[in-house]
């Protein structure tokens, strides 16, 4: 019995170490397919496009300087988890975007939608279940960015997910289910918003999250490429498993090329199914 009760114990404090990623699900996230899961391809997993295909989605534009245009936009942002008995694991999350650029005389407007995204946490032990509902609930904030020719400096943006906030950039977040600022914006009839997860851990959370980021990017051709930056904080308001109840201690990645931004311009039909058909070729780097 005892022997059985240190064993119990050894699961148990594996467990919690795997619960991080409810801590990251969110993080850079804008959306995905069908209850899309963590570490797998949100939607588009034929994403072996070949040379006519690419071709065919790429946009050709005289001049090669203009940044107005329709653009199929890669980000990936990494970060450092603190896992107790595992130790540190790095975790990335990537969007695909297609975005529409409009320079004006106050600088660049991107407006654009989320076509899908994936987590990969860096093991099979447990999926983060991101629900059609929200998915669905997600929208990517409108920037204005500035551009000198070559390089586009898009600023910090604040976006909250499952809160309203009176001051969005400095506000706390709630921390528990009844605080009156925990919205269901996914409409499930829970405050917040709800992750599931599978695996050696099973639960749903309740979560609310603010994310900070920014682009500088540069221009060459119909590419654009750079640095992606961005932080996220996430308050766990409820959980049916007590192991889900507490996220890990999480940081973005220190090395700065694992987070990045990647666009290619391509044809204003070229639509979300067809980035994310094509996304292995649209966003392939020498």
């Amino acid at each position: 019995m005892e022997q059985h009760g240190r064993s119990s114990d050894r699961f148990l404090r594996r467990a919690s170490a795997l619960v991080f990623l409810a801590s990251v699900a969110l993080a850079g996230c804008g959306g995905g397919g069908a209850d899309a899961a963590a570490g797998a391809p949100a939607m588009g997993e034929d994403a072996g496009a070949d040379a006519a295909a690419l071709d065919a989605a790429v946009a050709s534009d005289a001049d090669a300087g203009a940044i107005d245009g329709v653009w199929a936009v890669l980000t990936a942002g990494s970060r450092v988890v603190e896992l107790p008995v595992v130790g540190q694991s790095t975790s990335v999350t990537r969007t695909w975007l297609r975005v529409v650029a409009a320079a004006g005389a106050d600088g660049v407007a991107l407006s654009g939608e989320v076509c899908g995204t994936d987590l990969d946490t860096g093991t099979t032990l447990v999926q983060i279940i991101l629900p059609d509902a929200f998915v669905s609930a997600l929208a990517w904030a409108p920037r204005v960015a500035a551009f000198d020719g070559a390089t586009l400096e898009v600023g910090e943006v604040i976006e909250l997910r499952g809160v309203a906030l009176a001051s969005p950039g400095t506000d706390a977040l709630p921390t528990t289910e009844s605080d009156p600022r925990a919205v269901d914006q996914d409409q499930d009839g829970n405050p917040g918003m709800t992750l599931r997860a599978k695996g050696i851990v099973d639960g749903e959370m309740w979560v609310v999250e603010r994310d900070r980021t920014s682009w500088s990017v540069t221009l060459a051709g119909d590419r654009l490429d750079g640095r992606y930056t961005w932080d996220a904080e996430q308050n766990i308001l409820h959980a049916d498993n007590p192991l889900l109840a507490t996220p890990n201690p999480s940081a973005p990645d220190p090395d700065a090329s694992h987070s990045y931004v990647r666009g290619t311009r391509v044809a204003p039909s070229v639509d979300c199914a067809a980035i994310l058909s094509s996304r292995d070729a649209l966003f392939a780097r020498p």
